[in-house]
């Protein structure tokens, strides 16, 4: 019975040490094909190039990701896990609006970032529903998390009396929604950063009292803005 016990003992350490190796590899997988997907889009990914980047068989990767949609998902997917922790944690802090907002909209912004032109694109095209999602996504930590921030601007005094918080969110949202897409990007000379940073400044600067908004501008600049939002 004793030995019996320590056989079993013994045995939990070499599991729990494959169980760990098995989400290293995963998650060099998810890392070597965002950055494909990042700079070729979507469609153009293959599993043979995927595979010679990370020195292993199509085989090994099929195991852990049976199609590339179910590839693409899971990157759009840890990386919606990871916005959305980030911000939930600048909402519950003790930080004034200022704070918070400045710190929440560039990690909004670096969604967009992430999802370059060509990628935008392919997904609209190839992966209808990964879009979908993403968009749904993106609509929800608006609607909970900027939402609530501009009704809590006008309690804090900081939101210009004049302003109403419920307009000004649906005029920030139609904002993003019209210009951050794929096919009104794919006429226009700016980038998404681009497109995102100015549509921030412009709405927020107007919508702030004389003092924020002096706070606000004083926190960033056009160009400390866009650097927010790069992606390393």
């Amino acid at each position: 019975m004793a030995k019996r016990k320590l056989k079993t003992l013994l045995s939990f350490p070499p599991e729990s040490s494959a169980v760990a190796g098995e989400e290293v590899v995963r998650q060099r997988i998810l890392g070597a094909a965002e950055e494909r997907f990042r700079t070729q889009g979507y469609q153009r990914v293959c599993m043979d190039d995927l595979a010679a980047d990370l020195g292993m068989s199509k085989k090994t990767i099929y195991k852990y990701f049976p199609r590339k949609d179910l590839l693409m998902l899971a990157i759009a997917r840890q990386a919606m896990t990871t916005i959305e922790r980030q911000v939930g944690e600048v909402v519950n802090s003790d930080r004034s609006f200022i704070d918070k907002i400045t710190m929440i909209l560039p990690l909004i912004g670096r969604q967009y970032v992430r999802l370059t032109r060509t990628l935008r694109s392919d997904l609209t095209r190839y992966a209808p529903t990964i879009w979908k999602e993403i968009e749904t996504f993106r609509r929800l930590q608006a609607t909970t998390k900027v939402y609530p921030l501009l009704k809590s601007a006008r309690e804090e005094g900081v939101l210009r009396a004049d302003i109403s918080p419920e307009l000004f969110f649906l005029l920030f949202l139609t904002a993003v929604e019209g210009i951050l897409n794929p096919y009104t990007l794919a006429n226009e000379s700016y980038s998404a950063d681009e497109a995102f940073a100015g549509i921030f400044r412009i709405l927020f600067q107007g919508a702030l009292t004389e003092e924020a908004s002096a706070q606000f501008s004083a926190k960033f600049t056009a160009e400390s803005l866009l650097a927010s939002m790069r992606v390393e």
